[in-house]
């Protein structure tokens, strides 16, 4: 199973960060997100195996397509190996089915330039997987490959994240689903992993500890 770890706030410090960092390596997990001005830091270090990653106009997702471009590419030059986008709210809440093609589609323009990775971060706790539904079908069109139920920046519990995922994951299946709940403990790691999900994302070093014991 997939795991990565997200290290977010903006009174992290490096000292934290670097701790994070040495902690997911022992833990032998798959990758680490970060924001975008920690990226440097964390690519001069990070074993050549693991996913680096950082959200994109995170965590509101409304910024205009040309700046979340501009943003994109920022960190792409930083180091990055896979970019979150979080995905404009107010598109999908008026159903701005072409503003939302042309975002995606110009984003996938990038990452294919650039051979990276790009994940798709939605917010379930805002939106119903019926008014989600025409971004689900552009990403599954367009062939991107991995999608967050949310951001992670609201309070959320993990099983309410994992049910959505898996209804995504049951109607789109050539979709890898990333889980993101509040995930913390070994009882609630094993459970997802018995879910067959493709992967979960953890928000906090300390769940390394509790569930991998590093």
């Amino acid at each position: 199973m997939y795991v990565d770890l997200f290290l977010k706030g903006g009174d992290l410090t490096e000292d934290e960060v670097i701790d994070g960092l040495f902690r997911a390596i022992e833990a032998r997990i798959n990758g680490i997100c970060v924001p975008d001005y920690f990226v440097p830091l964390v690519r001069s270090i990070l074993p050549k195996n693991m996913i680096l990653s950082t959200p994109v106009d995170y965590p509101s997702g409304n910024l205009d397509s040309k700046v979340r471009q501009h943003q994109l590419l920022s960190v792409i030059k930083k180091g990055i190996t896979a970019a979150d986008i979080v995905i404009n709210p107010h598109n999908i809440c008026h159903k701005r089915i072409k503003s939302l093609t042309d975002d995606i589609c110009s984003i996938i323009e990038i990452s294919n330039k650039y051979d990276i990775i790009i994940r798709v971060m939605l917010e379930y706790r805002l939106f119903s997987l019926a008014k989600l539904e025409p971004i689900l079908k552009i990403i599954n069109e367009a062939k991107i490959e991995y999608v967050f139920p949310s951001t992670g920046n609201m309070i959320d519990d993990y099983m309410d994240n994992l049910i959505f995922a898996a209804k995504i994951g049951k109607k789109y299946p050539n979709i890898n689903i990333i889980t993101n709940g509040n995930i913390w403990q070994k009882k609630q790691y094993d459970t997802i992993k018995k879910s067959e999900i493709f992967g979960m994302r953890l928000h906090s070093s300390n769940a390394l500890t509790t569930i991998f014991g590093v």
